[in-house]
């Protein structure tokens, strides 16, 4: 559930611009469902300097949420793994036997470990950045790029996603 903070200027009109998606730049609130409290915060202590408000930042971002998320390029569910992501990072937690990008708490446990990898990755680079933004360019544009540009690769959509989950991140609320 998305929680918008509407100042008063431009009140009501602000209020239905939000909450109709068209560009409104007020402060969301990011509350993470219930039923994914506990897998987040334990795929974020994997390792230090991840934290459980990036990865649910980064969810929000990723799939909104949804579990059963798909995007147009492949990637599936709740923290938009591609099939060859998955085949690396993802692993069977709940004993059925396959590992699913559709299973949320295996999706974030992947989240969290490749998070700290590259996060591990960016701070023995020696790239001049935040090991924060590299991993997180590197999450959605793959490290090779941010390697190859030396920090975040000029693509338009890397950019916005890297300034986007660092700028909700704190408005994450566990409640």
């Amino acid at each position: 559930m998305r929680q918008f903070r509407i100042s008063t200027l431009g009140g009501v009109l602000a209020a239905v611009v939000a909450l109709a998606g068209c560009g409104y730049s007020g402060t969301a609130q990011v509350v993470v469902p219930r039923e994914y409290r506990s897998d987040i915060k334990r795929a974020a202590g994997t390792c230090d300097g991840i934290s459980p408000q990036l990865l649910a930042a980064q969810i929000e971002q990723e799939s909104g949420w949804d579990r059963r998320a798909e995007s147009s390029a492949g990637a599936q569910g709740i923290a938009q793994f591609m099939p060859a992501t998955w085949a690396v990072w993802g692993r069977d937690l709940t004993g059925d036997g396959r590992a699913d990008p559709f299973n949320p708490r295996e999706a974030i446990d992947a989240q969290g470990r490749l998070m700290c990898h590259l996060y591990s990755l960016a701070q023995e680079s020696g790239l001049d950045d935040d090991p924060e933004v590299l991993a997180l360019a590197a999450y959605n544009a793959g490290w090779g790029p941010v390697s190859q540009f030396g920090g975040v690769p000029p693509y338009p959509e890397t950019k916005e996603y890297v300034r986007t989950i660092r700028k909700s991140r704190e408005s994450v609320r566990f409640r």
